[in-house]
């Protein structure tokens, strides 16, 4: 998985948030939020090129393993720009499960 920032370099803020129920929080706070469905066979999501501040390895999305799931981007961005180590922009990863079978096609919207 990829993030387009708006910055060319730099810091921004990335949360996760893995909810087995759905996850259906509220938006206004966030300037732009995108839902999508994807399919995982090897039961890894991962950010591609996200550091973490410990050095750990970036979070697995798809915690339960190889099926499906939705995806709930929310982003904002913040005025003051520059280079420096404070994110300019943050986002919010929200992640749940889908159940499969033709009964839950787009259910979890």
């Amino acid at each position: 998985m990829v993030i387009r920032t708006l910055k060319g370099r730099g810091v921004v803020g990335v949360h996760v948030r893995w909810d087995p129920s759905g996850f259906r929080g509220p938006v206004s706070r966030r300037e732009e939020a995108e839902e999508i469905e994807f399919v995982t066979t090897t039961g890894i999501m991962q950010i591609e090129g996200m550091h973490t501040r410990d050095g750990a390895p970036p979070p697995n999305l798809t915690c339960q393993g190889a099926g499906r799931y939705g995806l709930r981007v929310h982003g904002r961005a913040r005025p003051g720009g520059g280079l420096s180590n404070r994110p300019g922009e943050s986002y919010l990863l929200a992640v749940w499960p889908i159940a499969l079978g033709t009964g839950n096609v787009g259910a979890g919207f």
